[in-house]
């Protein structure tokens, strides 16, 4: 029986939660700067960059798709429904 997932930002924060309570407990502030210093780099290299939307809009307009994928990015996101 495989194990549920967890659902988007609330395992996240909830993670963030532990590390910093465990910090605190233990004293040990250096594990939290590394732990954000490696989360930082990873967020920064998987990171969309310009010019990777934009050959990807091409590519989606050469497909004959009618929508922009920057438009899309750019737009806020709908309240989620109920």
């Amino acid at each position: 029986m495989p194990l549920p997932r967890p659902r988007g930002g609330l395992s996240s924060l909830r993670l963030i939660f532990v590390v910093i309570v465990g910090a605190i407990i233990t004293g040990h502030w250096w594990i939290f700067a590394e732990g954000f210093a490696f989360t930082l780099i990873g967020w920064i290299l998987v990171a969309p960059t310009d010019g990777a939307v934009r050959r990807k809009d091409e590519e989606l307009a050469a497909m004959g798709v009618p929508y922009s994928l920057r438009d899309s990015l750019n737009e806020p996101s709908p309240p989620p429904s109920t």
